[in-house]
């Protein structure tokens, strides 16, 4: 009965930014724990190289180039997701991007609207285009790729803090006006994982030792670290929870 509750067989999900790095790592993850993936990023040979994978687990695949930033891109991907499997029951919004390394007085405004655009306005647009689905078709799963830099802040990371902060406070406002129409929205908010997106960033000794020095576990997450809770947020293990941002940071949002 236990294990019924966590199994994600049978369930289609879309998970953005699944190319590389966490987003990979999670639509892994879902595949092994029995879900049917729709895998979209803008890179589509990385994502034919995850479907091919995801095919020798047993589970079926379908890569979507997509840009989330434009709402024809994501609209084709919801268009397909539905052709192709019929239903959608869980929208994993992990795509993301930071510049990190910039003072908050020499941030341009490029480099802030690209910023919000992937992560922010990435989120929205491809949120609201599933839960008017999710919403006609009276349930489903959301669920928000956040940081603890969206509770906490850190310095040369100004523009990347406040678009996490506002996909907290979207994930909240989202939850609660779609909780009566059964459809949840949560948020996974992990502490500092080595990816591709920041790997440059840990071969600096003194930046090493300044992110662990923060982390009362000792040491940086990892994708598996992710797993449980983001399997959990998929599953019906979770269907009383929304508004939820559940932290996954070994002890950051504690000190």
């Amino acid at each position: 009965m236990y294990q019924q509750l966590f199994s994600l067989e049978g369930k289609t999900i879309i998970v953005t930014g699944a190319s590389s790095g966490l987003g990979r790592g999670l639509s892994l993850a879902y595949a092994k724990a029995g879900a049917n993936i729709v895998a979209a990023s803008r890179n589509i040979s990385k994502l034919e190289e995850l479907v091919q994978e995801i095919v020798g687990t047993g589970r079926k695949a379908l890569s979507i180039k997509t840009d989330v930033t434009k709402s024809s891109d994501v609209d084709n991907l919801i268009k397909l997701a539905l052709d192709t499997f019929g239903g959608i029951d869980v929208l994993f919004n992990c795509a993301g991007m930071s510049i990190p390394g910039l003072l908050a007085e020499h941030v341009s405004e490029k480099e802030m609207q690209t910023i919000m655009d992937t992560n922010l306005k990435g989120t929205f647009l491809c949120g609201t285009a599933v839960a008017r689905y999710m919403l006609d078709r009276g349930k489903g799963k959301i669920i928000n790729m956040s940081s603890v830099l969206g509770k906490t802040t850190w310095a040369k990371a100004s523009i990347y803090c406040v678009s996490k902060a506002s996909i907290d406070q979207m994930t909240k406002a989202w939850a609660t006006e779609w909780a009566p129409r059964n459809v949840t929205v949560n948020a996974l908010a992990p502490t500092f994982i080595i990816t591709d997106m920041n790997r440059h960033l840990f071969a600096n000794k003194d930046y090493e030792d300044r992110v662990l020095g923060h982390l009362p576990m000792g040491r940086f997450g990892t994708v598996e670290d992710l797993i449980g809770p983001a399997i959990f947020l998929a599953s019906n293990a979770s269907d009383f929870m929304t508004g939820h941002i559940l932290v996954v940071d070994g002890g950051w949002t504690c000190v």
